[in-house]
């Protein structure tokens, strides 16, 4: 459930690119494709070490402790206007959901036996193709 409410995220961004959000944030669309990239980056230069975090603290509080920062970023880029709100609020979401994949994945893993593991990492990834599948359609409802 999780991993959808994260594709969803992901996906608005790009929804609401059709919906002047450009015009409503203050940037270009040069601008807009430097913060994707820093949303990338923030994954690439955390996902190590948020895994390692993972092992050292544990699932419940290091992956709790991810989706609540995360949530918090999320919510304040109602806020944001103007380049640098946008590019440090796309560079702290991939900061946030770094490691969470491969996080939810080790977790599951914990959990079942290997013969259960497979069935259940394809309903994990059916949560990110299934908000894919509904991100515009929310978009267009909303």
């Amino acid at each position: 459930m999780v991993f959808f409410a994260l594709q969803l995220d992901r996906g608005n961004i790009g929804s609401a690119l059709n919906d002047n959000f450009l015009k409503d944030a203050g940037i270009t669309q040069y601008q807009y494709n430097i913060g994707q990239q820093l949303l990338s980056a923030g994954i690439v230069i955390l996902e190590i070490p948020s895994n390692l975090l993972l092992y050292r603290f544990g699932p419940r509080v290091w992956i709790s402790t991810q989706i609540f920062a995360w949530g918090l970023v999320a919510i304040f880029q109602a806020f944001q206007h103007g380049l640098g709100a946008y590019l440090s609020t796309r560079l702290l979401l991939g900061l946030c959901e770094a490691g969470f994949i491969p996080g939810g994945l080790y977790t599951l893993s914990l959990y079942y036996k290997k013969e259960e593991t497979s069935k259940r990492f394809a309903i994990y990834f059916f949560g990110n193709n299934f908000a894919s599948a509904c991100t515009g359609l929310l978009a267009y409802g909303m």
